[in-house]
């Protein structure tokens, strides 16, 4: 486990990036209540990847 600078121990994060494909993960969900909200979620977030963040000023 990693220490942060005061020598506490850090938790690790559960979700990590992979190589894994989202939609054959989606499609493996079984709820379909849950299966068609996170299709329409993905549908949703890759059509606003082409926004553009706005500065901070």
């Amino acid at each position: 486990m990693e220490r942060d600078n005061k020598g506490a121990a850090m938790s690790t994060n559960k979700t990590v990036e992979n190589d894994g494909d989202v939609l054959t993960f989606l499609e493996g969900v079984e709820n379909s209540t849950r299966k068609a909200d996170a299709l329409r979620m993905l549908e949703m977030m890759t059509r606003g990847r082409s926004f553009r963040r706005q500065s901070q000023y």
